[in-house]
C-alpha cells in the first residue's frame, strides 16, 4: 500500500511521449468534429444530500466508444484502456506518439466490484482524454456506494432511431447510404458476416442498429479500406 501512495504522489496524471505531439493533436481536432452525438442510455439512481431519490442518466462506456471510435481510426488514432492490476491507463496513439492518462483503482470486495470501477473509471478517462460530454452532472453522486446498479433507459437522441421503418422508402436518405454499403462492401470483397465484423470492429455497431449518422461514419470507413493498395 505504501509503494502504491508513493507512487500516487510523484506520477503524473497526464503524459506526453513521443516527438510528434503537435501532429497527434492535429489529428485529435480533426476526430473530434467528426464524433457521432452520443446518447444517455443508463440511469443510476441515488440519495441526494436532503435524503430525496434522484435519477442520474449518463452514457455508458458502449455508448462512448461508438461514438468516437469511427472518426478516430478514420484519423488514425487508436485508443487502449489497459490495467494492470492496480490502475487503468487510458492510451491515445498516432504513430509513434501517444498521450497517457492513469488512475489507481479503488478496494474492491469481489469481481462484480472490480468490473464496476473499471467500468467508470475507463469510461470517466476516455471523457476527459477526448474532451467529450454525455451531459448531466450529478455532483459526483452516482459513482458513490449509494447508487443503485445501472439500468438500461429508453434512449434519448437527437439523431434518427436505429429500427427502420417497416416499409423504408429507397430514395431516403439513410437507404442510400445504406445502399452504398452494400455497394462498397462488394467491391471490397467480402464475404457473408465480414461487413458485420468490419462494423462492430471499427465502433459503428451492428448492422440492424445503424442509425444515419453510424452509418455515414461507415461509409467513410469503408472508403479508406476501398483506396487502400
Amino acid at each position: 500500500m505504501e509503494n502504491q501512495e508513493e507512487s500516487q504522489q510523484v506520477r503524473e496524471p497526464f503524459r506526453f511521449l513521443g516527438e510528434n505531439i503537435g501532429a497527434l493533436f492535429e489529428a485529435l481536432a480533426k476526430a473530434q468534429a467528426e464524433f457521432i452525438e452520443m446518447s444517455r442510455d443508463a440511469a443510476v439512481e441515488f440519495e441526494d444530500k436532503r435524503g430525496g431519490k434522484r435519477q442520474f442518466y449518463y452514457a455508458t462506456l458502449a455508448e462512448v466508444l461508438a461514438s468516437v471510435r469511427p472518426a478516430l481510426n478514420k484519423h488514425g488514432l487508436a485508443i487502449l484502456q489497459p490495467f494492470d492490476g492496480e490502475r487503468v491507463v487510458t492510451i491515445l496513439a498516432f504513430g509513434s506518439s501517444r498521450l497517457e492518462v492513469d488512475a489507481w483503482l479503488p478496494k474492491w470486495n469481489s469481481a462484480q466490484d472490480l468490473g464496476s470501477a473499471l467500468t467508470y473509471i475507463k469510461r470517466y478517462q476516455l471523457k476527459s482524454l477526448l474532451g467529450v460530454n454525455d451531459g448531466e452532472d450529478d455532483d459526483g453522486n452516482a459513482a458513490s456506494a449509494t447508487g443503485k446498479n445501472p439500468e438500461p433507459r429508453e434512449r434519448r437522441t437527437a439523431t434518427p432511431p436505429p429500427v427502420p421503418p417497416a416499409n423504408p422508402n429507397p430514395d431516403s436518405p439513410f437507404e442510400k447510404t445504406k445502399a452504398r454499403i452494400r455497394e462498397l462492401s462488394k467491391s471490397i470483397g467480402f464475404k457473408a458476416g465480414e461487413l458485420e465484423t468490419f462494423s462492430v470492429d471499427h465502433g459503428c455497431g451492428k448492422l440492424v442498429e445503424l442509425n444515419q449518422p453510424k452509418a455515414e461514419a461507415l461509409v467513410k470507413l469503408l472508403e479508406a479500406q476501398q483506396v487502400q493498395p
